[in-house]
């Protein structure tokens, strides 16, 4: 059965058309183009012959001359580059950017050769957005629209679109009385006569606002999209996938009569795609109609023991040597503490701080059944209101194993909770502040996961975030390695275990991270550390200016491979590709991470650059100029591996599966 998409309105921006002046970084001159072809001239006055915009399918499209900037691949020895009709089909009109360098057909780069606008595939010639601070070419990406009403179903809009001998840009209101945006979703109107009307920030006539519940609605009934195309749709119109926060907007959704009578399937906000956290609303608002259970709700300050990890009345230990259930339970007990027992999210993704800093992927918990028992329970003896199982899907689950086999564990015991007298709490907290620098005395901050970006939102928008405001975050990637680290206050840095990207980001050209406003709010940009100008959040802990001492697992880089497996003296882990008599034998990724992990391993998950390098050799050699895809340890219906941009695919799509195994 088809999907369609139900939203609520929430805020209202706009993005801009996206439109730029492409400079040589070398010559300080700007591409411009007209009837004789390309030039590079003065980057001033602005004219429309050195306008460009990104367009689809990778187009780029140059509003002077209404072409795109194509390759002629005819000529195989020097191919020509110039201004086409964006419809012709002999020059190639597909672009990609690589940093500051602009790639097309056959990995030929765009060029100035005395003076001349060439492509070479020797090149190594740097552009960048004129005025924006060193911007590489491709920051101002070309966004998909997806059409409301029309007769396209909510297809995209094919931009640009020819409409009676004219080429457009953009949405336009020609031929309408109304004046409504409007675009064709083929490349031809007068031939094929497919449109839609453009989505616009605003509770709209194209939205039936509630005054009761001070919002607007809109009720895509005609629109066959994905999940993430209806989520793009509305974000497009400043509001988002339908949250429900309150029993009132409960009961009018559930009165809408095409709802009620006519059985339609609606996609809605509520997902659970990261592989970190449970269900959740895709505008980040709040599950108020689950009933929290008492006294979980605020923070306490807490005092632990050195060595132990402080959070919320709890300490928690990380024991590295391997035990059985029992051994460790033990062993927790002489430190006056108990396996640890897990009663929420925000607690379980604590405990992957202390997990992805382990020796063993796996750990004890306090979680057992005992043998004349249908249930399990928690060793504390507290009750069991949360439980993650664990079904082949990502780590950091629940799994029942033999109480026999030999693991790490984490322990848990109650931290020492300062009584603070009515109002001393609020003197002491010093607030997270907002501020045009980072404040040096602070100790530089990072994110450790979706509540703590969910509460700097709220904070960012209390204060007023609008579009033209950024944040600074101690988030960056100076070497342009494409491995982004937090850098803390002694120069040290701390690798990522969640991310919020912006779309299209980070891309590949290094840089420091900041959080946007207005409709983008919270989501990540990489800028240029010196030129781009921004404000900065600062943080400390609450219990004091420090930070928390995490173990460091101990790694024998020198422990020699399994044999069939690769690997290389400075990296920690070991590579094996599953090819020849297997080639055949494709999986989904769910069915390649089974495999894997009964073998013992996991698919192959890339935390520094040096391991992907390596394995992208080790690729080269075995399949040379053949074109394989390979499943990695990402969920493809998830968030991207942190510190890898790797390209998402379909759950049920067949690949050739590459998994890698820590040495001990």
């Amino acid at each position: 059965m088809a999907m369609y998409d139900v939203v609520v309105h929430l805020c209202l921006c706009d993005s801009g058309k996206g439109v730029f002046r492409l400079e040589s970084v070398s010559r300080k001159l700007c591409l411009s183009a007209d009837s004789s072809g390309l030039s590079l001239t003065s980057c001033e006055p602005p004219s429309a012959a050195l306008l460009w915009k990104w367009m689809s399918r990778h187009r780029l499209y140059n509003l002077g001359t209404n072409r795109c900037l194509g390759i002629n691949a005819t000529k195989l020895l020097q191919p020509d580059v110039g201004i086409f009709e964006c419809d012709v089909s002999l020059p190639t009109m597909w672009w990609r950017c690589g940093g500051s360098m602009l790639y097309g057909v056959m990995n030929n780069k765009l060029a100035v050769v005395d003076s001349k606008v060439v492509v070479k595939r020797a090149a190594l010639h740097q552009w960048r957005i004129y005025g924006a601070a060193g911007e590489g070419p491709c920051a101002y990406p070309y966004e998909d629209i997806h059409t409301l009403q029309g007769n396209s179903r909510g297809m995209t809009c094919s931009i640009p679109f020819k409409y009676k001998n004219k080429w457009f840009w953009d949405c336009t209101s020609e031929s309408r009385e109304d004046r409504h945006l409007w675009c064709a979703t083929t490349n031809h109107y007068d031939q094929d006569e497919k449109w839609g009307f453009c989505p616009s920030p605003g509770c709209n006539e194209f939205w039936e606002s509630h005054p009761e519940l001070n919002a607007c609605y809109q009720f895509n009934l005609y629109s066959i999209l994905t999940w993430s195309q209806a989520l793009t749709s509305c974000q497009a119109q400043g509001g988002s996938l339908l949250s429900i926060t309150q029993s009132s907007e409960q009961s009018y959704i559930k009165g809408i009569p095409t709802l009620k009578y006519m059985g339609v399937m609606v996609w809605i906000g509520l997902n659970h795609l990261s592989q970190h956290g449970g269900w959740q609303w895709a505008d980040g608002s709040p599950l108020a109609l689950v009933s929290y259970t008492a006294g979980t709700v605020g923070y306490k300050e807490t005092i632990c023991p050195g060595g132990w990890l402080d959070h919320n009345g709890f300490c928690y230990q990380y024991l590295d040597e391997k035990s059985s259930w029992d051994g460790s339970s033990s062993a927790c007990k002489a430190l006056e503490a108990e396996l640890v027992s897990v009663h929420s999210l925000c607690q379980q993704e604590l405990l992957l701080k202390l997990l992805s800093n382990g020796s063993d992927s796996k750990v004890w918990i306090g979680l057992h059944k005992k043998d004349k028992l249908s249930s399990v329970q928690w060793s504390d003896g507290s009750p069991v209101t949360f439980t993650s199982w664990y079904s082949q899907e990502p780590s950091h689950r629940l799994f029942v194993c033999d109480c026999e086999e030999q693991h790490a564990a984490i322990c848990k015991t109650s931290g020492l909770v300062p009584q603070h007298p009515t109002g001393e709490w609020d003197e002491g907290c010093p607030e997270v502040r907002v501020g045009r620098r980072i404040d040096h005395n602070r100790t530089a901050w990072f994110l450790c996961g979706r509540f703590e970006q969910a509460f700097l939102n709220s904070l960012i928008s209390e204060k007023g975030g609008s579009e033209s405001q950024s944040y600074w975050t101690a988030l960056q990637d100076q070497n342009r390695t494409g491995e982004y680290r937090w850098l803390t206050q002694n120069g040290s840095s701390i690798p990522l275990t969640y991310t919020n990207w912006n779309r299209h980001q980070p891309g590949n050209g290094g840089g420091c991270v900041l959080m946007s406003g207005g409709q983008a709010l919270g989501h990540w940009e990489v800028k240029n550390c010196h030129a781009f100008k921004a404000l900065a959040v600062c943080k400390q802990e609450v219990s004091g200016n420090r930070d928390t001492l995490m173990p460091v697992p101990h790694l024998d880089l020198n422990a020699p491979c399994p044999t069939g497996w690769e690997s290389r003296k400075d990296l920690s882990h070991c590579y094996k590709v599953y090819h020849s008599e297997k080639i055949l034998m494709h999986r989904s990724w769910t069915e390649a991470q089974f495999f894997c992990r009964a073998l013992g391993a996991d698919l192959a998950s890339f935390h520094h650059y040096e391991d992907q390098a390596f394995v992208k050799k080790l690729l080269s050699m075995m399949f040379q100029r053949l074109v394989y895809t390979f499943w990695g340890f990402i969920h493809c219906c998830s968030q991207v591996n942190p510190s890898v941009m790797l390209t998402k695919a379909a759950c049920d799509q067949k690949y050739i599966w590459l998994k890698n195994l820590r040495p001990h």
